[in-house]
């Protein structure tokens, strides 16, 4: 049986999806304009109530400097809520032609969501444009 100890867990940390292409959504058409609500994981796929732990995400291109905000949400199509809302910045070095454009987000703290429960994202950005975001959920199921 996993110990359970403040911040610590033996239990599996989890990835949704692991075998198959990540799920996408798209920034809204305008700077800072969420666009619309893209499913991450599908309702009774994750049958145990669960910790979200962290967004793996993947710009597909950018060219520039860009500040992006990404929700997580949950509840059914043209319904969802937003329980988490996190911000950072991708860059590209048109110079040394580097790009950076994948990354591990953590989420501030671990965010419970109930099993079978379809979780949702929107992702909006200063460039404006409708930009594809790639993400993946990292999760740890309870009880741990």
């Amino acid at each position: 049986m996993p110990v359970a100890y403040p911040g610590y867990t033996e239990k599996e940390i989890k990835l949704y999806p692991v075998l198959s292409d990540p799920p996408y959504c798209l920034a809204g058409a305008g700077a800072y304009v969420f666009g619309s609500w893209a499913e991450l994981v599908p309702a009774n796929i994750i049958t145990s109530d669960f910790l979200a732990l962290s967004l793996m995400v993947r710009l597909d291109d950018m060219g520039t400097l860009r500040h992006w905000i990404l929700q997580l949400g949950k509840g059914l199509p043209a319904a969802e809520t937003s329980i988490a809302t996190v911000s950072g910045f991708f860059w590209y070095d048109s110079v040394a032609g580097r790009h950076w454009l994948g990354r591990m987000i953590p989420l501030p703290i671990p965010i419970k969501v109930s099993g079978k429960s379809r979780v949702a994202m929107r992702a909006a950005d200063s460039n404006g444009t409708e930009l594809l975001y790639e993400v993946r959920l990292q999760y740890v199921e309870l009880p741990l």
